[in-house]
């Protein structure tokens, strides 16, 4: 059987550390059950995801 790749990704807000740390853990459960699909994360702090492969941060402002 042939696995086709899939032309989507997740997405999210996390603004704060509390939300940062759950989008990490989102991260990591993606690139354990859903390798190669990524997950953009609208953040206040993009450089804390600079560790994770799968994410593309993009800095935010709150208003």
């Amino acid at each position: 059987m042939e696995q086709q790749k899939e032309n989507f990704c997740f997405c999210t807000l996390a603004l704060g550390i509390k939300y940062r740390e759950l989008a990490k853990n989102i991260a990591i459960d993606l690139e354990k059950y859903a390798p190669g699909i990524y997950f953009v994360v609208g953040t206040d702090h993009p450089q804390d995801f600079q560790q994770q492969k799968n994410i593309i941060p993009v800095k935010l402002y709150q208003g």
